[in-house]
């Protein structure tokens, strides 16, 4: 697969590798995280030390041990199948069909068996003895403490190796008798065809690659390795013999064409203390606007006005002659991803020609596949955090995840990989709608992804010729044809509607799903309404006005104007609070509790005026069904919620208790 485009800042880490250095396991984990595209932190231990972090993370000590948000995975089936069950359709990692994947697991238990310890054991066999070469590559990156303890405790540091590893009887002839087996299973499977995944490497050819590596010391391991000259003459002939053997060959050309370039060492951050990740997810801000909007329906601040009361908030909205969206997006907008409708006021040329393209592809696409994806994925999801682990991260385990697949059905955009297709939108949308302080990093990051994901769909489009498709850009690229607009004009659209998709999904379902967990009895109120549709959205609005994916917009006035009794200066910032809108008592009497029936036209969750979201009927299925779908699988409480910039980024939610 391909990397990400120079110059693209990737996300930071959500899973920490636990590793030895040079351990086969290890290699097989980084190569996969590598090859998807997901960033990990790599905590790097000496041999044997690894051992007590997994006894504080109270799991096995085999490796890998993987710390995810959900819940470890631990060893090497315990990763792939961990990996393989948050990848999507299409690119699952063990395979699409139940044969495929049966197959793939077929040459891991294989490979577990007779070629992972048998090689680990033999490297050590001829290299424990050798204690500066040794030393020199299993402390790789490891703490300086634990390069202290195996510096002047060596010999203690020998003994628990030869304990652990199982060296203090080994057979040299049985351990080459069983690697033997393995790789000429390989070498059989592999007549006829060039890898065991068929013209490319497949997962199975990168374990098997993976595994082999102390058999075959290639160079494209992400960890340093002994050269020739550094090993014993024996373990040297035992080395060129794996080489030379076919499946040696097979391996090695596995690390040539699918092993990608090691990740930098990447670091998790930690929690975020800010006042704004804070009021991200919490309610209070409802709270004390619930009753500032009883006496102030506008403020003044810092030389910005704030819209408070739905009156003024919507009337801003409706006014978009006097209070203009372009100075605030248009800049924005166009350097991510080209002139599209939500950074262009009425009198700019193309909008109404890009509003009834827009609206005529979202009406027209077959939205059936998506709906189809949503169910399966959702459930297929739950259903394997609750069994593993008995939670999940309801943002990046779950409605992330989720929503991604249904953009690409509904769009009909991919990425390279799913990580990629994330990335790159939460960097364009962060950008275009969540940096109002033009932090650097984050508008290159943001221009950097724009055009990432204008290829893609440029390349999409190359790939349609005069087959268009039944999806929104299939819709596009008619609506196009008909209408006064120039032909990059579909990227621009795709890229404007797709950019919303999934992390406003992902945070209306965290932040809809925390406050309907907060009350046992509200949830229970809800519990009931899990079969229909249209309630569900009412309680998902509900909540959502408690905590609102996005609590204002922004508007700047062209000319010199009033609102209410407040006279308002020419290039003056207007805020719309929305959060504050919808505490509004006249338009949402006793606002303070959650009543599923209200009126859908008061909500402004989705836009209101001229700028209404044109994925909003989108939303009011998708929202709710992934609600819904979560509350079934028993979710009763959250255990963490943290956030990443603006983003909710993390939801531990527990599943399966009792309702």
């Amino acid at each position: 697969m391909e990397s990400p485009a120079n110059g693209t800042t990737p996300e930071l880490p959500r899973h920490v590798l636990v590793s030895t250095r040079l351990g086969p396991p290890v290699e097989m984990a980084r190569w996969l995280f590598e090859t998807w595209h997901i960033p990990y932190e790599e905590q790097a231990h000496a041999p044997i030390f690894h051992a007590f972090v997994s006894r504080r993370h109270r799991v096995g000590i085999e490796l890998p041990l993987v710390l995810t948000p959900d819940g470890p995975w631990v060893g090497l089936k315990g990763f792939l199948l961990g990996l393989d069950a948050k990848t999507r359709p299409g690119q699952r990692l063990l395979g699409e069909t139940e044969a495929e994947r049966a197959q793939t697991l077929e040459w891991v238990d294989l490979f577990y068996d007779k070629l992972f310890w048998p090689a680990v054991q033999t490297y050590y066999h001829f290299m424990l003895d050798n204690r500066e070469t040794v030393t020199k590559y299993a402390l790789d990156r490891a703490p300086d403490w634990q390069k202290f303890l195996v510096s002047k405790g060596f010999r203690f540091w020998h003994k628990a190796m030869v304990a652990g590893i199982k060296l203090e009887n080994f057979d040299l002839e049985a351990t080459l008798a069983s690697i033997d087996a393995a790789f000429d299973a390989v070498g059989a499977a592999c007549e006829g065809q060039r890898f065991l995944g068929g013209d490319r490497p497949g997962t199975a050819d990168i374990v098997f690659a993976s595994l082999s590596g102390p058999l075959l010391l290639p160079g494209r391991f992400a960890a340093p390795l002994p050269s020739l000259d550094e090993l014993p003459a024996a373990y040297r002939e035992i080395v060129e013999r794996y080489r030379a053997h076919p499946a040696g060959r097979i391996a090695g050309e596995t690390y040539e064409l699918a092993r990608p370039e090691p990740q930098p060492p990447m670091k998790r951050p930690g929690r975020d203390w800010s006042l704004t990740g804070w009021l991200t997810g919490s309610t209070l801000p409802a709270l004390a606007l619930r009753s500032l909007v009883r006496f102030r329906p506008t403020l003044r601040l810092r030389g910005a006005v704030l819209a408070l009361s739905w009156q003024n908030a919507t009337e801003v909205l409706r006014r978009d002659s006097d209070f203009a969206i372009e100075p605030v997006n248009k800049e924005k907008i166009t350097a991510v991803s080209g002139p599209f409708i939500l950074g262009m006021d009425r009198t700019a040329p193309d909008i109404f020609a890009q509003r009834e393209a827009v609206y005529t592809a979202m009406r027209a696409a077959r939205i059936s596949p998506a709906r189809t994806i949503l169910d399966t994925e959702a459930q297929r999801l739950l259903a394997d955090a609750a069994e593993r682990y008995g939670r999940i991260d309801v943002v990046n385990g779950y409605a992330r995840l989720v929503a991604a697949r249904t953009a690409t059905a509904i769009f009909g955009i991919t990425g390279p990989t799913e990580a990629d297709m994330t990335r790159v939108l939460r960097a364009v949308f962060h950008e275009t709608f969540l940096n109002p302080k033009n932090d650097r990093v984050v508008r290159d990051t943001g221009i950097a992804a724009g055009r990432e994901l204008g290829d893609w769909i440029d390349a999409e489009i190359a790939r349609r010729g005069d087959t268009p498709g039944d999806d929104v850009l299939g819709g596009l690229i008619r609506a196009q044809k008909d209408l006064p607009l120039d032909p990059e004009a579909v990227r621009w659209m795709l890229a404007g509607l797709i950019v919303g998709a999934v992390d406003t999904t992902a945070t209306s379902v965290a932040k809809a799903a925390k406050v309907l967990l907060s009350r046992r009895q509200r949830l229970q109120e809800v519990r009931r309404d899990l079969d229909d549709p249209d309630r569900m959205l009412g309680w998902c609005y509900e909540a959502l006005r408690q905590l609102p994916h996005n609590p204002i917009v922004l508007r700047k006035t062209r000319h010199a104007t009033s609102l209410g009794q407040m006279q308002i200066a020419p290039g003056t910032s207007v805020i719309p609070v929305t959060l504050a809108a919808m505490q509004d008592a006249r338009q949402f009497p006793r606002p303070g509790r959650l009543l599923p029936g209200r009126e859908r036209n008061r909500y402004l969750h989705f836009g209101y005026g001229l700028h209404c979201c044109s994925g909003r009927d989108v939303n009011d299925w998708q929202i709710p069904a992934l609600v819904a779908h979560l509350l079934r699988a028993g979710a009763s409480g959250v255990e963490r919620f943290r956030t990443r910039g603006p983003f909710p980024d993390e939801m531990i939610v527990r599943l399966g208790a009792d309702q």
